[in-house]
C-alpha cells in the first residue's frame, strides 16, 4: 500500500478511486526570486561565502586538471592532504562544488544565467550572452572568475582530446574500476 501511494505521488502509475496522486505543496522557484535582507546572519554568511570563493587561487585549483592534461601548471602550488592533492585518486571532486557555488553567486548577486551552448567557442558564447535581452552580469568579479574557470577547463578538455572527457584524473581510472581493481 505504501509503495502504491509512493508511485502515485511520483506520477509513475495511474490513480484509482482508492489511491490518488497528491499534488506536492512544495513548488520550485528561481534563486533570483529570493532576496536576503541586509545586516542579517544570512547576508553575512553569503558575503563570507563569496569572499571565500574569491580567495581560492584559480591556478592552484586547476593544478590537477592541468597536470592530467599535460599542460603547464604556471608555478602553482598543489594542494596537499585534501581531495585536490595530486596523489588523491578523487582529485578534482571539489571543482564541481566550487563551480556550482560560483554559478549560484552570480545569480544571487543579480546575474542572469543564460544556457551554455557547449558547441560554441567560449568567446562567441560570451558575446551571445552579453547581447541577450535578459542579460545581467551580477557581480562582475564573480562572473569573471567563473568564466575564467570555464575557459581554462575548456583548454584542459581540448588538451586531453578524449572525446569530451574532462577530469583531474586519467580516464584509465574508469578502466581499473570496471576491472574491479583498486581505484578511489
Amino acid at each position: 500500500m505504501i509503495l502504491a501511494a509512493l508511485l502515485l505521488t511520483l506520477g509513475l502509475c495511474e490513480g484509482t478511486s482508492k489511491f490518488r496522486a497528491l499534488e506536492s505543496p512544495i513548488k520550485p522557484f528561481d534563486l533570483s526570486d529570493v532576496e536576503i535582507s541586509t545586516d542579517t546572519f544570512q547576508s553575512r554568511a553569503a558575503a563570507s561565502n563569496l569572499e571565500y570563493l574569491l580567495q581560492l587561487d584559480p591556478d592552484r585549483m586547476l593544478y590537477v586538471y592541468r597536470i592530467n592534461a599535460g599542460l603547464p601548471t604556471l608555478d602553482a602550488v598543489p594542494f596537499k592532504g585534501t581531495w585536490e592533492d595530486p596523489d588523491c585518486e578523487l582529485r578534482g571532486h571539489f571543482m564541481g562544488h566550487y563551480l556550482t557555488a560560483l554559478a549560484y553567486a552570480v545569480v544571487s548577486t543579480g546575474g542572469v544565467w543564460v544556457e551554455y551552448r557547449p558547441c560554441l567557442h567560449s568567446r562567441l558564447w560570451r558575446l551571445m550572452v552579453m547581447t541577450h535581452p535578459s542579460y545581467s552580469p551580477g557581480n562582475a568579479t564573480v562572473r569573471a572568475r567563473l568564466e575564467l574557470y570555464i575557459e581554462e577547463l575548456d583548454k584542459v578538455q581540448k588538451a586531453l582530446n578524449e572525446g569530451g572527457y574532462l577530469s583531474a584524473f586519467p580516464s584509465e581510472h574508469f578502466d581499473r574500476a570496471e576491472a574491479n581493481k583498486g581505484v578511489w
